[in-house]
């Protein structure tokens, strides 16, 4: 494809893509993590003798497959195997970047997919003398390698180990070594970097074939699956062999200068040998050539001729598609202009020279900014170095007063993929930026309002917590005046009796059967009545104390006091009540207040019972508890709420009670009770024949 039908049908893609889709999209906030890398396995990891960063191919690995991950990585240092891997065990490093998988580690890390196979293998001193591993060798391995593990069980040997695969070469080169197990490509690419390498020899066939991956503590789960997805896409690409080449170098090519001159010197004689036939034969085949030749030139001239006339009709077409490409372009209500990398100016539509003028041919920042260097922030200069899309935001001032334009620069290729020129199209957002403008002075206004409205609600927030306080109040009083009703019932039956004890006296002192012990016990009984009557005072006394700190309490025993305080006053109703509760229910709270919102309940539900003349009164109670929580529910069966007041109950001064029978604040107190004091919940709702209130704390 040439340069102009690529340039076409880029413009045509450009066009047909929606402009939100070129939109630059906003980067996520990068997930960080700490890698552990050892300061000396070259050329898997060491630490640089220029800056003293990181580098190595895990390295570089470890940061491709982060940036696909969304991941940021810091990078600290272990001196040994054993201390990185106690690293990320104890929390101070997130992730080995390549780490050799044995059955040991698998137990210690969570690993990824493999980045790479590194074989393990013996390395001896290229002089003949060792050819394997035998009995009374000294053997070097790096410090808490797999290498180490798998000899550790040998007694007959002397297993040496180093810090650093260098000091490993050196010693086995130096003779303190006789042998030596490790990576054999990380030993060859020092060997190679060190010019040494003929001075060493691996031996076959590998003891270990290693395989690498990234290792990680078992309980990060979402970082792992993070890295397989990454390294999933990344291993077997072209970067990632060219990453690998770069550390662990190409392979070596078969044609060593060796084998070029053996073969030079092998042609040679082969082509004297066949100089004679060949030139017997090339007589023949030079006429066979001649004659065949001729008859393709002239079928070549045919050929011509058709595709001369097959590029008449193609350049017509290409024409017309150029000729329709550019009547879109000029369709454009944007301004669209085309630059090469050297910034020239090779395309502008006619939107972009109304805004701007006509510059064909022109230096951009010379023709729009009369300048002689690159704008800052230019967006052209930002897609020729990433190829990627770019926008910004710039100001020019006209004639017309200042306008910005939001320019959009993207990057155009050619037939290899290279970036040849950039595309811009720039849109007039002046109204736009105005109204930016006029929202940030409104908002600035806003929030002055805000500052005064913040302090009128402070002051009606005091407002009605006092006011709280003082329907919390008459709720008590309320409370109070329903348990001097209840002691009434309470006293009715025990003042009877004393009653009926002291007409029983006066009778037998009239018809002279008194006598001082049935005196005695008569008096006895009327005391008895009287402590128990006096017992009553102190409960309902205790009952309306106010407790001062949460506590923990039994909420079976308050339920049952509480039903018990108002027995005397539903059983004047004929009202019965019927208690299921789980054992050891208990809540943090005030047991007291707990009890008055009880009564509350009981009570409304009790003057409904009685106002609807319910032919078998009942109340059901239950206790039981959910996710740790006690819940309390109390049903009637006196037919439920109207479902338009429901939503209401709660609301202070709410009644539906005639002028003089009710103050509206019993349920309202019980909800502040419930929910402000002891962080609770009260609901209500309509169930089967009734009403049902859940108390959960």
């Amino acid at each position: 494809m040439t340069p102009i039908p690529c340039l076409i049908t880029t413009l045509i893609l450009w066009l047909l893509v929606p402009q939100t889709l070129l939109a630059k999209v906003p980067q996520p906030e990068l997930h960080k993590v700490v890698a552990v890398v050892q300061t000396d396995f070259p050329p898997t990891f060491f630490r640089s003798h220029n800056n003293g960063q990181p580098q190595g191919f895990a390295i570089d690995l470890m940061n491709e497959v982060a940036r696909r991950a969304g991941i940021k990585v810091e990078y600290v240092f272990g001196k040994t195997w054993e201390e990185g891997q106690q690293m990320v065990l104890n929390g101070r490093a997130d992730i080995i970047p390549d780490l050799t998988i044995d059955e040991t580690r698998k137990k210690l890390f969570a690993f990824t997919i493999p980045v790479e196979t590194l074989p393990v293998s013996y390395v001896v001193r290229n002089d003949g003398q060792v050819n394997g591993l035998k009995s009374g060798m000294r053997v070097g391995v790096m410090r808490a390698s797999i290498a180490q593990v798998y000899l550790q069980n040998r007694t007959d040997i002397q297993v040496v180990p180093s810090d650093s695969l260098e000091k490993i070469l050196l010693d086995l080169l130096a003779g303190q070594l006789d042998i030596a197990l490790a990576p054999a490509p990380s030993v060859v690419k020092l060997a190679l970097d060190s010019g040494i390498e003929k001075h060493i020899k691996v031996l076959e066939p590998r003891v270990i074939e290693g395989v690498r991956a990234m290792a990680l503590r078992p309980d990060d789960t979402e970082l792992l699956q993070r890295l397989n997805q990454a390294i999933d896409q990344f291993v077997g690409t072209p970067e990632y062999r060219a990453i690998y080449f770069k550390w662990w170098g190409k392979p070596r090519p078969f044609w060593t200068t060796e084998k070029v001159l053996w073969l030079i010197v092998f042609t040679i004689a082969l082509s004297g040998l066949a100089m004679g036939c060949w030139r017997y034969a090339s007589v023949l085949r030079l006429n066979r050539t001649l004659k065949q030749t001729l008859t393709d030139l002239e079928q070549s001239r045919e050929e011509l001729g058709r595709s001369e006339e097959l590029t008449r009709s193609l350049t017509l077409a290409a024409e017309r598609e150029h000729a329709r490409n550019q009547e879109i372009l000029e369709s454009i209500h944007d301004g669209i202009s085309i630059m090469d990398r050297n910034y020239r100016i090779l395309y502008q539509n006619q939107r972009l020279i109304e805004l701007l003028g006509y510059h064909f041919g022109e230096l951009c920042y010379q023709a729009y900014r009369h300048s002689d260097e690159i704008c800052p922030g230019c967006p052209l200069e930002a897609t020729f170095r990433d190829a990627r899309p770019h926008t910004t935001v710039t100001m020019f001032d006209t004639s017309d007063g200042q306008l910005y334009f939001e320019a959009l620069a993207s990057p155009l290729r050619d037939d290899q993929g290279q970036i040849f020129a950039a595309i811009e199209s720039i849109r007039d957002i002046t109204e736009r930026k105005q109204l930016e403008e006029t929202l940030a002075l409104k908002q600035q206004q806003l929030e002055e309002i805000n500052q005064s409205l913040e302090q009128r609600i402070n002051l009606a927030v005091a407002e009605l917590r006092h006011k709280d306080q003082v329907l919390i109040q008459q709720g008590r009083l309320a409370a109070m005046g329903e348990m001097i009703n209840n002691i009434a019932h309470q006293w009715r039956q025990p003042l009877n009796n004393i009653g009926l004890i002291v007409q029983n006296l006066q009778l037998s002192f009239e018809s002279g059967e008194l006598n001082a012990e049935d005196l005695d016990k008569e008096i006895s009984h009327a005391m008895d009545i009287i402590m128990h009557m006096s017992r009553t005072i102190d409960d309902f006394r205790n009952f309306f104390r106010h407790d001062k700190e949460m506590r923990k309490f039994a909420i079976n025993s308050v339920v049952a006091r509480s039903i018990e305080f108002i027995s005397a006053t539903l059983s004047s109703s004929n009202i019965k009540v019927s208690m299921a509760a789980e054992e050891d229910v208990t809540a943090i709270g005030y047991p007291n207040e707990y009890a008055q919102v009880l009564l509350n309940i009981l009570a409304n539900a009790r003057e409904v019972l009685i106002e609807r003349a319910v032919t078998e009164p009942r109340i059901f109670i239950d206790v039981t508890s959910e996710n740790g929580c006690s819940v309390t529910t109390i049903r009637d069966n006196g037919g439920g709420m109207p479902e338009e007041i429901l939503p209401r109950i709660f609301d202070p001064y709410f009644t539906t009670k005639e002028p003089g029978k009710g103050t509206g604040i019993g349920l309202y107190m019980s909800k502040v009770i419930i929910e402000q004091n002891m962080s609770g919940r009260l609901t209500a709702r309509n169930v089967g024949d009734g009403a049902e209130f859940r108390i959960e704390v």
